[in-house]
């Protein structure tokens, strides 16, 4: 009985030209996988500032008064009522470290600053200064996202 070869399956070569074309993708794509996955955090911390500063700076229109200033992680009390559904002060921004509402008259604005705390890394300097491009200037030493001391602060309200 004389055996035929089965020509329905891919030979060596095949499966290899295909294994090197697929890695070949990978390296081109996975680039801009990553881009795509940063831009993501960046953008989404970019939206949260927008709206706690619209949150706070309604909280201010309507009650005539700035809240308090808070820690690292704390909302200050008075804006859970403004923030029912969310509180971005607790766990990690998208970016790293945590919100901070600062109330200080030394800084010369109301702000949200992001900075690290006992347990949770501050954002890199990478990440800081993607944001500050997003949202701002694009250099953390000017315009209303910048570097200060333990962190970058978000002013929304310059005195």
């Amino acid at each position: 009985m004389k055996r035929t070869l089965d020509n329905r399956a891919f030979s060596r070569f095949e499966i290899g030209l295909c294994v090197i074309v697929l890695g070949t993708l990978a390296v081109v794509a996975l680039p801009h996988f990553v881009r795509a996955e940063s831009d993501t955090r960046i953008s989404a911390c970019a939206n949260q500032l927008e709206r706690l500063s619209q949150a706070f700076s309604y909280f201010q229109a309507t009650n005539g008064y700035w809240p308090p200033d808070t820690v690292v992680g704390k909302l200050p009390p008075e804006m859970r009522s403004m923030l029912k559904s969310e509180n971005p002060f607790e766990g990690e921004t998208p970016i790293g470290g945590q919100y901070d509402y600062e109330n200080k008259k030394d800084l010369g604005a109301i702000c949200i600053v992001i900075r690290g705390s006992d347990f949770i890394e501050p954002p890199t300097i990478e990440d800081a200064e993607a944001l500050d491009t997003y949202i701002d200037d694009g250099n953390l030493r000017s315009g209303n996202f910048r570097a200060v001391e333990g962190g970058y602060a978000y002013a929304f309200d310059r005195k």
